[in-house]
């Protein structure tokens, strides 16, 4: 009886390390794993979904969060349907399996969701939740060792240098919609190229920020709590203390800096 106990204690701790193996694998250079894939690798990113508009991909954790958060500055969710097309589609995503929960973000700061090179043309319900604790920056060492390994702060030793310039639209969002009417992929890179995805399902709606922290060391720059650059459709937001921290070095003038959604 004791040995079948520890067997059985054996065996769900593999399947936990499995698990957690699926889930980092992303994170390890190559970034080949797709999460829009089927299958238990998809699981692992999210509490379960598969990213359509009937089935969104369903966040419950910080750990979720982080995934959407760094898998969006990837670029994973801005390709083409096909190989080498020009039309996109909307990723949904949902906080929650339930409504009105709370997700506390204390001591996991995240890049901006959506960047000048890959901005979120996705669907993100916040289904009454409220995010808590959250610090959006675009200074890699504010990171900590909350980054994917295969991003570092030079590219040193065959990994990849993260993109600061790219983050300077910076807030929960950074760049939510077309920006400079482009959406750029590893395959297409300019609107002149015909690129189409469709901007009714491009929203952002549903949520709280209570004390929400947006951290910018970039002299060029506009930030918001809830977004640098919109273009996109947001709505029942609501922002409860906001904390923008801007370099000194930035605009003179405050103003300039601040997006149209800076709370």
């Amino acid at each position: 009886m004791l040995k079948r106990f520890w067997m059985g204690i054996l065996t769900i701790l593999c399947s936990i390390g499995i698990t957690i193996a699926i889930s980092y694998a992303w994170f390890v250079k190559s970034y080949d794993v797709d999460p829009l894939a089927k299958g238990s690798s998809a699981e692992a990113y999210y509490h379960s979904g598969s990213g359509t508009e009937n089935d969104p991909f369903i966040i419950t954790t910080q750990r979720h969060l982080y995934n959407l958060a760094w898998l969006q500055y990837l670029g994973t969710y801005n390709k083409p349907t096909t190989n080498g097309g020009t039309t996109y589609e909307s990723t949904y995503f949902k906080l929650g399996t339930t409504e009105n929960g709370t997700l506390d973000m204390t001591g996991w700061p995240l890049p901006p969701i959506g960047t000048a090179k890959y901005p979120f043309i996705g669907n993100f319900n916040g289904n009454g939740w409220t995010i808590s604790n959250l610090t959006t920056t675009n200074n890699f060492t504010e990171f900590g060792d909350k980054h994917p390994s295969g991003i570092t702060a030079d590219g040193a030793n065959g990994t990849d240098a993260f993109e600061q310039a790219n983050c300077g639209t910076i807030g929960f969002f950074g760049a939510i919609g077309a920006y400079n009417n482009s959406v750029i992929s590893d395959t297409v890179t300019t609107s002149t190229e015909g690129v189409s995805y469709p901007t009714t399902t491009n929203t952002a709606t549903n949520f709280y920020l209570n004390n929400t922290s947006v951290h910018t060391s970039i002299s060029s720059t506009i930030l918001g709590a809830v977004a640098g650059y919109v273009n996109a459709t947001i709505s029942d937001i609501g922002v409860i203390q906001p904390h923008l921290n801007i370099q000194t070095s930035a605009s003179a003038k405050l103003g300039t800096n601040l997006s149209d959604f800076a709370v």
